[in-house]
């Protein structure tokens, strides 16, 4: 698949790392918790959202190679936070 051949998504979107911010679970947690939340994506391989099952609550599950297509429709006014392992 795809989504399986990339290492990383900012490799699946044609970016650098560099062009990732890096958000820790307790920066996200005030992050959701604030009156703006922002939007959590779940963009794990196949293989490892199967492995495991757990998401975190309220995120959205987006296959890897499909989160250019979500993006397209989505408004701005929403910081977007993706997960991955």
């Amino acid at each position: 698949m795809d989504e399986e051949r990339e290492g990383t998504v900012a490799d699946l979107l044609g970016r650098s790392d560099s062009d990732a911010i890096f958000v820790s679970v307790s920066e996200l947690n005030v992050k959701l918790a604030s009156s703006n939340p922002p939007i959590v994506l779940d963009v794990r391989s196949r293989a490892n959202y199967e492995a495991d099952g757990q998401q975190i609550p309220g995120s959205f599950r987006v296959l890897p190679d499909q989160v250019t297509d979500w993006a397209v429709d989505q408004s701005l006014d929403r910081e977007v936070v993706a997960y991955c392992d």
